[in-house]
């Protein structure tokens, strides 16, 4: 795999740490995956709200993985409600 900044790379395992312009191309891969809208499901439907923020699903604090299927793309209040729900479910 080819990086534009020096200091992205590929763990052993597969997952990618992504700095600059890299971070920023996963970022436009992501806002291109979710046509803009955000992906998380609310009772059971996807958010009506166009998406602001890429969230991860296994916090990056923890394991840093920025493929995209550890991606979501959401709006900030679905961003904002899901980084509750990970460090609820931390402190348990």
């Amino acid at each position: 795999m080819k990086f534009k900044d020096a200091k992205s790379f590929v763990y052993p395992d597969g997952r990618l740490w992504l700095v600059g312009k890299d971070w920023d191309d996963q970022r436009f891969n992501l806002l291109k995956r979710s046509h803009g809208q955000c992906e998380n499901i609310v009772k059971g439907q996807r958010c009506k709200y166009p998406c602001a923020d890429p969230h991860h699903k296994i916090l990056r604090s923890i394991e840093r993985d920025d493929r995209l299927s550890n991606l979501l793309a959401v709006c900030r209040n679905c961003h904002w409600e899901l980084d509750k729900k990970q460090r609820e479910a931390r402190r348990h």
